[in-house]
Protein backbone atom coordinates (compact mmCIF):
# COMPACT_ATOMS: atom_id res chain seq x y z
CA UNK A 1 0.00 0.00 0.00
CA UNK A 2 1.56 3.44 -1.08
CA UNK A 3 1.04 6.29 0.65
CA UNK A 4 1.13 9.68 -0.79
CA UNK A 5 1.10 12.60 1.58
CA UNK A 6 -0.86 16.20 0.51
CA UNK A 7 0.55 19.32 2.35
CA UNK A 8 -2.21 20.94 1.40
CA UNK A 9 -1.29 25.03 1.36
CA UNK A 10 -3.29 27.80 2.86
CA UNK A 11 -4.94 28.58 -0.56
CA UNK A 12 -7.17 24.53 0.22
CA UNK A 13 -8.73 26.69 3.05
CA UNK A 14 -8.93 30.47 2.03
CA UNK A 15 -7.59 32.15 -1.66
CA UNK A 16 -5.68 35.22 -1.37
CA UNK A 17 -7.69 38.46 -0.52
CA UNK A 18 -10.78 36.20 0.42
CA UNK A 19 -12.67 37.12 3.45
CA UNK A 20 -11.86 34.70 6.39
CA UNK A 21 -15.21 33.81 6.80
CA UNK A 22 -16.13 30.32 8.42
CA UNK A 23 -18.56 30.16 4.77
CA UNK A 24 -15.90 30.54 2.55
CA UNK A 25 -13.31 28.05 4.80
CA UNK A 26 -16.11 25.40 4.80
CA UNK A 27 -16.53 25.91 0.50
CA UNK A 28 -12.95 25.95 -0.21
CA UNK A 29 -12.19 23.00 2.29
CA UNK A 30 -15.13 20.91 0.29
CA UNK A 31 -13.91 21.67 -2.97
CA UNK A 32 -10.61 20.01 -2.29
CA UNK A 33 -11.72 17.19 -0.31
CA UNK A 34 -14.02 16.37 -3.60
CA UNK A 35 -11.12 16.13 -5.48
CA UNK A 36 -9.19 14.15 -2.52
CA UNK A 37 -12.46 11.89 -2.66
CA UNK A 38 -11.98 11.75 -6.84
CA UNK A 39 -8.61 10.67 -6.64
CA UNK A 40 -9.23 7.73 -4.34
CA UNK A 41 -12.16 6.52 -6.24
CA UNK A 42 -10.47 6.37 -9.29
CA UNK A 43 -7.20 4.43 -7.55
CA UNK A 44 -4.96 7.26 -8.59
CA UNK A 45 -4.54 7.89 -4.55
CA UNK A 46 -4.29 4.52 -2.72
CA UNK A 47 -3.64 5.77 0.93
CA UNK A 48 -3.29 9.65 1.76
CA UNK A 49 -2.22 11.63 4.87
CA UNK A 50 -3.29 15.19 4.93
CA UNK A 51 -1.58 18.15 5.99
CA UNK A 52 -2.79 21.30 6.14
CA UNK A 53 -1.94 25.08 7.62
CA UNK A 54 -3.45 27.28 10.06
CA UNK A 55 -1.69 30.62 9.95
CA UNK A 56 -4.55 33.16 9.03
CA UNK A 57 -6.80 31.22 11.92
CA UNK A 58 -3.97 31.35 14.49
CA UNK A 59 -3.96 35.06 13.68
CA UNK A 60 -7.32 35.09 14.04
CA UNK A 61 -7.51 33.57 17.30
CA UNK A 62 -4.60 35.68 18.77
CA UNK A 63 -7.16 38.61 17.54
CA UNK A 64 -9.78 37.50 19.38
CA UNK A 65 -7.48 36.90 22.94
CA UNK A 66 -6.33 40.21 22.99
CA UNK A 67 -9.64 41.86 22.35
CA UNK A 68 -11.73 39.59 24.70
CA UNK A 69 -8.66 39.72 27.31
CA UNK A 70 -10.30 42.05 29.97
CA UNK A 71 -13.11 39.71 29.92
CA UNK A 72 -11.56 35.98 29.50
CA UNK A 73 -8.43 34.77 29.99
CA UNK A 74 -5.89 34.51 27.33
CA UNK A 75 -4.55 31.69 26.29
CA UNK A 76 -1.16 30.24 25.03
CA UNK A 77 0.27 29.61 21.49
CA UNK A 78 0.10 26.20 22.12
CA UNK A 79 -3.27 25.71 22.82
CA UNK A 80 -4.40 28.11 20.11
CA UNK A 81 -2.56 25.74 17.83
CA UNK A 82 -4.44 23.21 18.71
CA UNK A 83 -7.66 24.81 18.78
CA UNK A 84 -7.37 25.61 15.21
CA UNK A 85 -6.22 22.14 14.30
CA UNK A 86 -9.06 20.74 15.72
CA UNK A 87 -11.17 23.07 13.94
CA UNK A 88 -9.44 23.28 10.67
CA UNK A 89 -9.02 19.29 10.72
CA UNK A 90 -13.03 19.12 11.62
CA UNK A 91 -14.07 20.48 8.39
CA UNK A 92 -11.35 18.44 6.33
CA UNK A 93 -12.69 14.76 8.12
CA UNK A 94 -16.32 16.05 7.26
CA UNK A 95 -16.26 16.80 3.69
CA UNK A 96 -14.13 13.71 3.12
CA UNK A 97 -16.74 11.79 4.91
CA UNK A 98 -19.73 13.03 2.74
CA UNK A 99 -17.61 13.11 -0.16
CA UNK A 100 -16.80 9.37 0.37
CA UNK A 101 -20.62 8.47 1.67
CA UNK A 102 -21.80 10.65 -2.11
CA UNK A 103 -19.83 8.21 -3.83
CA UNK A 104 -20.71 4.86 -1.70
CA UNK A 105 -16.82 4.45 -0.80
CA UNK A 106 -15.80 2.22 1.90
CA UNK A 107 -13.19 4.55 3.28
CA UNK A 108 -13.40 7.03 6.28
CA UNK A 109 -11.49 9.74 7.09
CA UNK A 110 -9.88 10.86 10.44
CA UNK A 111 -8.38 13.36 12.46
CA UNK A 112 -5.62 13.12 14.34
CA UNK A 113 -5.16 16.04 17.06
CA UNK A 114 -0.74 16.16 16.71
CA UNK A 115 1.60 17.16 19.19
CA UNK A 116 4.66 18.20 17.11
CA UNK A 117 8.20 17.49 19.57
CA UNK A 118 10.86 20.40 19.41
CA UNK A 119 14.33 20.19 20.79
CA UNK A 120 14.32 22.96 23.80
CA UNK A 121 18.28 23.77 22.34
CA UNK A 122 17.05 24.54 19.09
CA UNK A 123 19.05 27.24 18.22
CA UNK A 124 15.69 28.96 17.33
CA UNK A 125 14.41 29.63 20.57
CA UNK A 126 17.37 32.18 20.56
CA UNK A 127 16.15 34.62 17.88
CA UNK A 128 12.44 34.61 17.32
CA UNK A 129 11.62 35.89 13.91
CA UNK A 130 7.98 34.47 13.42
CA UNK A 131 6.02 37.36 13.75
CA UNK A 132 2.29 36.45 15.47
CA UNK A 133 -0.82 38.37 15.88
CA UNK A 134 -1.93 42.09 15.81
CA UNK A 135 0.19 44.95 15.39
CA UNK A 136 0.80 47.33 18.24
CA UNK A 137 1.78 51.46 18.19
CA UNK A 138 4.81 51.86 20.78
CA UNK A 139 2.07 52.87 23.68
CA UNK A 140 0.10 49.65 23.03
CA UNK A 141 3.07 47.68 23.46
CA UNK A 142 4.49 49.40 26.64
CA UNK A 143 0.90 48.49 28.03
CA UNK A 144 1.22 45.01 26.93
CA UNK A 145 4.59 44.41 27.93
CA UNK A 146 3.14 45.23 31.52
CA UNK A 147 0.78 42.45 31.37
CA UNK A 148 2.93 39.79 29.47
CA UNK A 149 6.80 39.91 28.83
CA UNK A 150 7.49 38.58 25.14
CA UNK A 151 9.82 39.02 22.02
CA UNK A 152 9.07 41.93 19.68
CA UNK A 153 10.39 43.29 16.42
CA UNK A 154 9.35 46.51 14.36
CA UNK A 155 7.66 46.62 11.25
CA UNK A 156 7.27 50.47 9.68
CA UNK A 157 5.92 52.26 12.47
CA UNK A 158 4.04 49.40 14.38
CA UNK A 159 5.19 46.35 16.62
CA UNK A 160 4.32 42.71 16.73
CA UNK A 161 5.07 39.50 18.84
CA UNK A 162 7.62 37.45 17.33
CA UNK A 163 8.05 33.67 18.18
CA UNK A 164 10.66 31.45 17.45
CA UNK A 165 10.20 28.68 14.78
CA UNK A 166 11.91 25.52 15.69
CA UNK A 167 12.63 22.19 13.31
CA UNK A 168 10.37 19.16 14.07
CA UNK A 169 12.25 16.25 15.79
CA UNK A 170 9.34 13.96 16.51
CA UNK A 171 5.27 13.25 16.33
CA UNK A 172 4.10 12.39 19.73
CA UNK A 173 0.68 10.00 17.97
CA UNK A 174 3.19 8.68 15.23
CA UNK A 175 2.31 5.05 15.91
CA UNK A 176 -1.47 5.70 16.00
CA UNK A 177 -1.05 7.42 12.69
CA UNK A 178 0.57 4.36 11.45
CA UNK A 179 -1.89 2.03 12.58
CA UNK A 180 -5.07 4.14 11.14
CA UNK A 181 -3.39 4.27 7.41
CA UNK A 182 -2.18 0.50 8.00
CA UNK A 183 -5.85 0.08 8.79
CA UNK A 184 -7.13 1.90 5.54
CA UNK A 185 -8.14 5.27 6.96
CA UNK A 186 -7.72 8.59 5.62
CA UNK A 187 -5.54 10.59 7.87
CA UNK A 188 -5.30 13.79 8.64
CA UNK A 189 -2.29 14.93 11.02
CA UNK A 190 -0.25 17.68 11.35
CA UNK A 191 -2.09 20.28 11.18
CA UNK A 192 -0.15 23.59 11.17
CA UNK A 193 2.86 22.37 11.81
CA UNK A 194 1.41 20.58 15.18
CA UNK A 195 0.90 21.58 18.54
CA UNK A 196 4.36 22.33 19.53
CA UNK A 197 5.99 20.38 22.68
CA UNK A 198 8.94 19.83 24.52
CA UNK A 199 9.53 16.53 26.50
CA UNK A 200 10.40 16.88 30.73
CA UNK A 201 11.12 13.64 32.13
CA UNK A 202 7.69 11.93 30.88
CA UNK A 203 6.22 14.99 30.67
CA UNK A 204 4.83 17.15 27.12
CA UNK A 205 5.16 20.43 28.02
CA UNK A 206 3.66 22.82 25.20
CA UNK A 207 5.98 25.87 23.91
CA UNK A 208 5.29 29.16 22.55
CA UNK A 209 6.38 29.13 18.61
CA UNK A 210 5.55 27.81 15.30
CA UNK A 211 6.33 25.24 13.45
CA UNK A 212 6.50 25.12 9.62
CA UNK A 213 3.64 23.04 8.58
CA UNK A 214 5.75 21.79 5.26
CA UNK A 215 8.58 20.92 7.56
CA UNK A 216 6.11 18.86 9.36
CA UNK A 217 4.41 17.45 6.59
CA UNK A 218 8.53 16.07 5.68
CA UNK A 219 9.00 14.42 8.80
CA UNK A 220 5.15 12.54 8.75
CA UNK A 221 6.11 11.56 5.85
CA UNK A 222 9.23 9.99 6.11
CA UNK A 223 7.86 8.70 9.47
CA UNK A 224 5.06 6.81 7.82
CA UNK A 225 7.45 5.80 4.95
CA UNK A 226 5.39 7.19 2.50
CA UNK A 227 6.13 6.82 -1.71
CA UNK A 228 5.56 10.62 -1.78
CA UNK A 229 5.63 14.08 -0.50
CA UNK A 230 3.28 16.08 -2.10
CA UNK A 231 3.60 19.78 -1.49
CA UNK A 232 0.25 21.62 -3.03
CA UNK A 233 0.31 25.27 -2.89
CA UNK A 234 -0.92 28.52 -5.22
CA UNK A 235 1.69 28.12 -8.27
CA UNK A 236 2.37 25.31 -10.73
CA UNK A 237 6.49 25.27 -9.77
CA UNK A 238 9.08 26.41 -7.69
CA UNK A 239 10.74 29.42 -9.74
CA UNK A 240 14.67 30.56 -9.86
CA UNK A 241 13.41 33.53 -10.28
CA UNK A 242 9.61 33.91 -9.60
CA UNK A 243 9.36 36.83 -12.19
CA UNK A 244 10.76 34.77 -14.95
CA UNK A 245 7.68 32.28 -15.81
CA UNK A 246 10.96 30.96 -18.03
CA UNK A 247 12.82 30.00 -14.80
CA UNK A 248 10.29 27.22 -13.79
CA UNK A 249 12.13 23.97 -12.43
CA UNK A 250 10.76 21.12 -13.52
CA UNK A 251 13.14 18.03 -12.49
CA UNK A 252 15.55 18.78 -10.37
CA UNK A 253 18.09 16.65 -7.99
CA UNK A 254 18.44 17.28 -4.29
CA UNK A 255 21.88 18.68 -5.10
CA UNK A 256 20.58 21.44 -7.43
CA UNK A 257 18.16 22.29 -5.05
CA UNK A 258 20.27 22.63 -2.24
CA UNK A 259 22.37 25.07 -4.29
CA UNK A 260 19.38 27.05 -4.67
CA UNK A 261 17.68 27.38 -1.50
CA UNK A 262 19.58 30.40 -0.03
CA UNK A 263 17.94 32.51 -3.05
CA UNK A 264 14.25 31.58 -2.45
CA UNK A 265 11.84 33.76 -0.79
CA UNK A 266 12.08 33.03 3.05
CA UNK A 267 9.06 31.95 4.80
CA UNK A 268 7.61 30.93 1.37
CA UNK A 269 8.44 28.70 -0.94
CA UNK A 270 12.15 28.00 0.68
CA UNK A 271 10.65 25.86 3.25
CA UNK A 272 8.77 23.76 1.19
CA UNK A 273 11.95 23.08 -1.53
CA UNK A 274 13.80 22.50 2.36
CA UNK A 275 10.79 20.11 3.57
CA UNK A 276 11.14 18.08 0.06
CA UNK A 277 14.76 17.62 0.04
CA UNK A 278 14.74 16.71 3.30
CA UNK A 279 11.75 13.81 2.85
CA UNK A 280 14.51 12.60 -0.30
CA UNK A 281 17.43 12.90 1.35
CA UNK A 282 15.97 10.99 4.52
CA UNK A 283 14.77 8.04 1.73
CA UNK A 284 12.01 9.23 0.50
CA UNK A 285 11.24 8.33 -3.25
CA UNK A 286 10.37 11.56 -4.78
CA UNK A 287 8.73 14.98 -3.60
CA UNK A 288 6.93 17.44 -5.54
CA UNK A 289 5.98 21.00 -5.19
CA UNK A 290 2.77 21.84 -7.40
CA UNK A 291 -0.58 24.01 -7.82
CA UNK A 292 -3.26 22.56 -5.62
CA UNK A 293 -6.04 23.38 -8.65
CA UNK A 294 -3.74 20.56 -10.58
CA UNK A 295 -3.63 18.11 -7.72
CA UNK A 296 -3.93 15.24 -10.12
CA UNK A 297 -1.19 16.11 -12.77
CA UNK A 298 1.20 17.40 -9.37
CA UNK A 299 0.45 13.06 -8.13
CA UNK A 300 1.62 11.91 -11.84
CA UNK A 301 4.55 14.31 -11.94
CA UNK A 302 2.85 16.45 -14.48
CA UNK A 303 3.13 20.56 -14.60
CA UNK A 304 4.92 20.49 -10.80
CA UNK A 305 8.42 20.70 -9.77
CA UNK A 306 9.51 17.12 -9.03
CA UNK A 307 12.75 16.21 -6.48
CA UNK A 308 14.69 13.21 -6.42
CA UNK A 309 17.55 12.00 -5.15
Amino acid sequence: MGIDVLALGGNAILKENEPRTFENQNSNVKATSKSIAELLSSGILESALVTHGNGPQVGDEILKNEYASAEVPRLPMDAINAETEGFIGSLIVRSLNSEFKARGMKKEAVCVLTHTIVDRRDPAFEKPTKPVGPFYSYSELEKELRIERFEYAKFGNSYRKVVSSPKPVGIVELEAIKSLLKEGFVVVAGGGGGVPVYRSGNEYIGIACVIDKDATSGLLASAVGAESLNILTDVNYVYKNIKDPKSAIKNATVATMEKLIPSLQEGNIRPKVMACVDFVKRGGKVAKVGNLDRIEDVLNGKNCTVIRA
